[in-house]
């Protein structure tokens, strides 16, 4: 035993303070039940600097059902396009914070370059939510909420049959993610997408290291070189989300098939 722990790194700056703010609901709906009761249960939505593939499920369908959507963004995207009313907040340049890093560390910045009367969105935020007479002061919340235990659970694999296996994905640091809008060299240093399989899985779905796998869902599919990857769990195939040629929608622990060749 070498007493080594996991860590997590996440992929963006704001996700650690995020997390330690209270992102996580603790009464409500999370995203995916946002999304899924859009239409019905819930009439309106907010959505903050948000790209519909961060989401799991529909965003777009679910804004289309909504009757009547507030954006806030600091640039045009495809859900200001289909938003009600477009509410500009302050990029990062035009605001003082604090970053936390992922070992809790806090990195305090002032503002780049000041600018009268930009508001950040926690602060548009709160001031829709004063209008409708709601508070939304972190301090408050925290104060009578009981923080939950983070927990999860992992994948099954004994629902894979011939031919599939459990996807396992998250996003790369450069993919085609909004803020590469505009920076086609940046872009360009992105890492290629590949196919990750054990040797045992590769054996078992006849794939050959380095030539092209298909992974393919409900209907959307991905091609992609494909590298066997010593120590990885077998039954599972690893494909980023959101990479060049590789977005198929989906979470981890969905059930996919995997075949040898392109699509």
């Amino acid at each position: 035993k070498t007493g080594a722990k996991l860590a997590w790194i996440p992929r963006r700056a704001g996700e650690r303070g995020a997390l330690d703010a209270g992102l996580l609901p603790i009464d409500g709906r999370n995203t995916s039940e946002i999304v899924t009761a859009t239409g019905s249960a819930i009439k309106g939505l907010v959505v903050g600097g948000v790209s519909p593939e961060d989401v799991d499920g529909d965003l777009m369908s679910a804004i289309e059902k909504a009757q009547f959507v507030v954006s806030l963004e600091t640039r045009h995207t495809d859900v200001t396009a289909e938003a009600d009313v477009v509410l500009p907040v302050a990029v990062v340049t035009e605001k003082a914070g604090t970053f936390r890093n992922w070992e809790g560390r806090d990195r305090t910045f002032g503002a780049v370059i000041p600018t009268p009367g930009a508001l950040s969105d926690a602060d548009v935020l709160g001031e829709l939510a004063r209008e409708l007479g709601k508070s939304l002061s972190v301090t408050d919340f925290w104060a009578t909420a009981t923080k939950p235990a983070l927990k999860a659970d992992s994948a099954s694999t004994e629902t894979v049959g011939n031919g599939q296996a459990v996807l396992s994905t998250w996003r790369h640091l450069l993919d085609k993610g909004s803020l590469q809008s505009g920076e086609p060299y940046l872009a360009a240093t992105a890492r290629v997408a590949v196919v990750r399989v054990s040797p045992a899985t590769a054996q078992k779905l006849n794939l050959v290291d380095g030539a092209t796998a298909t992974v393919s869902c409900c209907g959307n599919s991905a091609s992609a070189p494909l590298i066997v990857t010593a120590g990885m769990s077998d039954d599972v195939v690893w494909l980023p989300a959101n990479s060049e040629g590789s977005s198929l929608n989906l979470s981890s622990g969905c059930v996919v098939d995997v075949a040898k060749g392109g699509n």
